[in-house]
Order: structure tokens, then sequence, then C-alpha cells
């Protein structure tokens, strides 16, 4: 599948197959509970205040994690978790989504 323009459509994973695809690690603890905040429309900088970490580190967890879920914007966390609450089983299968 691959990327739409700069508008954005459905993110791809690393090696195309699809947001997080078999190459792909699936997100770490830690980078859940940023995309939790990332949904909630929450900045890098208030993100590192709740977290107590700088952010510089943030910004790489973000980037780590956009690129896992293979995605180019911020909006994808939101999509994301929203999928993730209304198809919990099928989210986690089609994500490599681990507890």
């Amino acid at each position: 599948m691959a990327r739409r323009g700069l508008g954005g459509g459905r993110p791809t994973g690393s090696s195309g197959g699809g947001p997080m695809d078999d190459e792909t690690v699936p997100p770490t603890k830690r980078e859940r509970e940023i995309l939790v905040l990332i949904a909630e429309g929450k900045s890098n900088r208030q993100i590192a205040e709740a977290l107590f970490v700088s952010e510089n580190t943030i910004e790489t967890h973000v980037a780590h994690l956009m690129h896992k879920l293979g995605a180019t914007r911020r909006w994808w966390a939101s999509y994301f978790l929203q999928r993730l609450a209304q198809h919990p089983a099928e989210t986690r299968k089609t994500h490599g989504y681990r507890d």
C-alpha cells in the first residue's frame, strides 16, 4: 500500500505491508503511555512534564512510535486508540500490540 500525499491517508508500516506488519516491533509500555497523551492532544512539552522526562526524550519516543505505527501525522494516535477501543482483538492482532 503506498503512502498518500501530504494530507495523509492511512499510514503504512515500515516494509510496506501496512501498519505494524510482521517485521515491526510493537510499541513499548512507555510508548503506549505517550500514545494516549498524544491522542489527548498534548504537546511534546506537556507530555515531558507529565512524565517527568526531557522534551528530547519524548521526541525520541514519539519518533519511534510513529515509525512503529507507520504514521506520518500525530492524528494517527487518535485513530489507532479509537480503533483499539472499538475492535480490541482485531486491532491488537493486526498491529502486533502486546500487553
